[in-house]
């Protein structure tokens, strides 16, 4: 993402690898206040389950397959365009605008709590996470274990708020979502 933003002369900085921030190119700004995007790069780890590698996107029809394609990969891209689009039409902005691209929101959201707590918080946050395109509250976290007798059909997930991937399929898949499975 970073050499991306270079290419396209967007300036960029790397907070150790917490953070990465692609920031808008403007000079004199109306106010200090700042709107930052954010959006995450990272993934829960893929599960067993996978017909081709879960890293290597596939496009079927019109659908990308692939580890973090719905989260949060499509929209971080999206947030990434909008500023490549308005640096191509010379936008001028009242605010600074940039975005912040976490790499460990998956795990309680540890990018962007050392990111508040080391460089500041941004005055406007707009997340751009999930099927819903734009939220301003992020998900909180509240660690349960909870153990029920359902047998070997239900596999543990890997992570503490992962639901296995095929009650995730079966679940998109029954809000008409996802076509039907090929076999």
């Amino acid at each position: 993402m970073l050499a991306k933003a270079g290419r396209d002369g967007l300036p960029t900085r790397d907070y150790t690898g917490h953070v990465m921030e692609v920031v808008y190119p403007q000079e004199n700004v109306e106010t200090d206040r700042d709107i930052a995007f954010v959006d995450h790069l990272d993934v829960v780890p893929a599960d067993d389950g996978w017909t081709h590698d879960a890293f290597d996107p596939q496009v079927i029809g019109d659908i990308v397959i692939g580890r973090g394609s719905l989260d949060n990969k499509g929209v971080a891209l999206t947030s990434y365009f909008l500023l490549r689009f308005f640096k191509e039409h010379d936008h001028r902005f009242r605010h600074r605008v940039r975005i912040l691209f976490g790499g460990s929101e998956e795990i309680a959201l540890n990018d962007i709590k050392w990111f508040v707590a080391n460089i500041g918080a941004p005055y406007q946050a707009i997340v751009t996470d999930g099927p819903f395109p734009v939220n301003n509250i992020q998900k909180g976290l509240l660690d349960v274990d909870v153990e029920l007798p359902v047998g070997p059909q239900l596999p543990n997930g890997q992570k503490t708020h992962m639901a296995p991937a095929w009650v995730s399929i079966a679940r998109m898949r029954k809000a008409d979502r996802l076509p039907p499975m090929v076999a």
